[in-house]
């Protein structure tokens, strides 16, 4: 299967909790929220990305059943 990457970046602000942003070729924008730290965000990227990337292009397919 193959797809446009988007760019991420893990992020936080004062009294929020961790999220990763991500940023697809085209200009849509998604967080994945409430990661409670750094690592535990950078953890979902290395064990969970992919399955998101995968969902996120049968959401995406039209032609998908």
């Amino acid at each position: 299967m193959t797809y446009d990457i988007p760019i991420l970046q893990i992020r936080h602000a004062n009294g929020e909790p961790w999220k990763v942003a991500a940023t697809w070729p085209d200009g849509r924008f998604e967080e994945i929220r409430g990661f409670k730290t750094e690592s535990e965000a950078n953890e979902w990227v290395a064990r969970s990305l992919q399955a998101w990337l995968d969902a996120s292009e049968l959401d995406s397919d039209p032609t998908a059943a």
